[in-house]
């Protein structure tokens, strides 16, 4: 049996490597939404939904560039969650809900924009099509997904096996993915505009960005 990652564990690591690739991530998806907004004029993030986005790195500076009427992050970890929600809980904008997005009833979401960072390659074939259904469950039509996973280049495979030798990996069950698996099930719900690969990231992170039918 895999090992499940520790959660509690990785919200309570303050390291500088994870805080320059909270940076860089954050550049990255903020870059994203403004060459959607450069594409779509007419379009604007006014309700976004972050998926696992428990102790969220992007929350405070999505919140401040594109001023959302509503974020709301949905993930299973209440520790995190609690982080998060200390930091930011009052401030009219977060709403928080500890849910497993895999049996989460939707409720009429209608997110303009959705994303998860690092989400759906923790867990099988079957729990990442249905990861990857929840989030445009609840997109409204027209509105755009961002999905990011770790895809297994040779950097990233030398790079987790150094990690797991020296007993720093945290990440147990994370299944680096081939572009191919997480397209074949967004295209059943979107067209996918963009995929890249995030190399500034030494554990190389996969990402696309698709826009709902």
């Amino acid at each position: 049996m895999i090992k499940k990652t520790n959660w509690d564990a990785y919200y309570g690591n303050s390291s500088s490597l994870s805080s320059i690739t909270r940076n860089i991530t954050i550049k990255n998806i903020a870059k994203i939404i403004d060459n959607i907004i450069l594409i779509d004029n007419k379009w604007q993030p006014q309700k976004i939904i972050e998926l696992g986005g428990a102790n969220s790195c992007l929350y405070d500076h999505i919140k401040n560039k594109f001023k959302p009427n509503q974020y709301l992050v949905i993930d299973n970890n209440k520790t995190g969650l609690d982080l998060l929600k200390k930091k930011f809980g009052n401030d009219g904008v977060l709403l928080i809900k500890n849910a497993d997005i895999l049996n989460y009833t939707v409720s009429n979401e209608n997110a303009d924009l959705i994303y998860s960072v690092g989400l759906v390659e923790h867990f099988d074939i079957e729990g990442t099509e249905k990861a990857i259904e929840a989030h445009f469950n609840m997109l409204k039509t027209g509105g755009y997904c961002i999905i990011t996973f770790p895809t297994p280049t040779f950097l990233y495979r030398i790079t987790r096996g150094l990690a797991e030798i020296l007993n720093l990996w945290l990440f147990w069950d994370e299944r680096p993915l081939h572009f191919d698996e997480v397209i074949n099930t967004v295209n059943k719900y979107a067209k996918v505009l963009k995929t890249t690969i995030n190399w500034s990231i030494i554990l190389t992170q996969g990402i696309i960005v698709a826009q709902k039918r």
